[in-house]
């Protein structure tokens, strides 16, 4: 979704980071986490760390991992 043509895929991944229900959270986050883009990986470090279902703490560590590589 995010590379294809004509589909603001960016938006509609990071406004699902926002979603109410935890699980398309979750599934959004988990493709951001994926990125090779500061600002996604950004996005989704947000939303890991302010969260409060338990499921997002596994995902702390590779994120801060993957952003640490990316500035590098």
């Amino acid at each position: 979704v995010t590379r294809t043509p004509g589909v603001r895929g960016r938006t509609w991944i990071s406004m699902l980071c926002d979603d109410p229900a935890a699980d398309v959270r979750l599934a959004a986050v988990t493709l951001l986490a994926t990125a090779d883009d500061a600002e996604l990986l950004e996005k989704a470090w947000q939303t890991v760390l302010n969260d409060r279902d338990p499921r997002f703490a596994q995902l702390v560590e590779p994120l801060r991992e993957k952003r640490d590589s990316l500035r590098r």
